[in-house]
């Protein structure tokens, strides 16, 4: 038997590593996708796989997501994780948070009527989306877990129409308790896309993305003035029963 060069044992050995590495570096999750395709999700790569491929029927993998837009699936995950992997006001977060139980929402110094109707059109928006646990008005602030209140210009600097806390969150990053705070003399086109970005940015998606104008979330633009394609979208991703908060990419 011939005997194997330093080179020779040297590249075997660095593919034995790499093998090892792979083996135990199984973190890749499916991606469920449009059409019954799933995208299994690697931190540097992701691939195609059709239904077959997945191991079980009962996978959480299964679950189907509508493409509601013309975006490519590359393109769909790109804006998935800068609109959902990061946060406005915060470059060290890079990971995914929702609601597993559903929200109570309390709104407080309500302008008026229309602004009552947009609030109402969000919460039937997002009770449709598969997978979100439910949201709901309350009138105790004690009972909610959501809190919107309007103020009067004076509560804001300028430029800034609303903003939101995370309050509080379980060991495991879900969202338990969420401050929100907009400013009411907001004209009604405005007032509708402030209301509906910072109702939908409480639910998880909590950047706003430079990539694209097609979306609530986004600084760039305030000519959307209720939910895109893309943000519904962007939205069952989340909800999916294969993501969980505390995901990251």
């Amino acid at each position: 038997m011939k005997k194997l060069s330093k080179k020779d044992r040297i590249i075997l050995a660095v593919a034995g590593v790499a093998l090892a590495i792979a083996l135990c570096c199984q973190g890749w999750y499916y991606w469920p996708w449009i059409g019954g395709n799933v995208v299994r999700v690697h931190p540097y790569d992701w691939t195609l796989y059709s239904p077959q491929d997945i191991s079980s029927p009962s996978d959480p993998s299964a679950y189907s997501i509508t493409n509601y837009t013309h975006y490519s699936k590359r393109q769909l995950l790109k804006y998935f994780h800068d609109i959902v992997l990061r946060r406005e006001y915060d470059g060290t977060v890079h990971t995914c948070a929702k609601w597993v139980s559903p929200i109570r929402l309390c709104v407080i110094n309500i302008p008026g009527p229309k602004e009552l109707e947009i609030i109402n059109n969000v919460l039937l928006f997002l009770n449709n989306i598969p997978g979100f646990p439910g949201i709901t008005l309350t009138n105790t602030v004690d009972d909610a877990n959501i809190t919107l209140t309007f103020y009067d210009d004076s509560h804001f600097i300028k430029g800034i129409y609303a903003y939101f806390n995370i309050l509080s969150q379980d060991d495991n990053d879900n969202l338990t308790g969420i401050e929100i705070f907009v400013r009411s003399t907001l004209d009604p086109n405005l007032m509708s896309s402030v209301l509906w970005e910072e109702l939908l940015q409480a639910t998880g998606p909590m950047n706003d993305t430079a990539l694209t104008d097609d979306t609530l979330f986004t600084s760039t633009s305030t000519e959307i003035t209720q939910a895109s394609n893309l943000d519904r979208t962007i939205l069952e991703m989340l909800y999916c029963p294969a993501i969980r908060s505390g995901m990251n990419y």
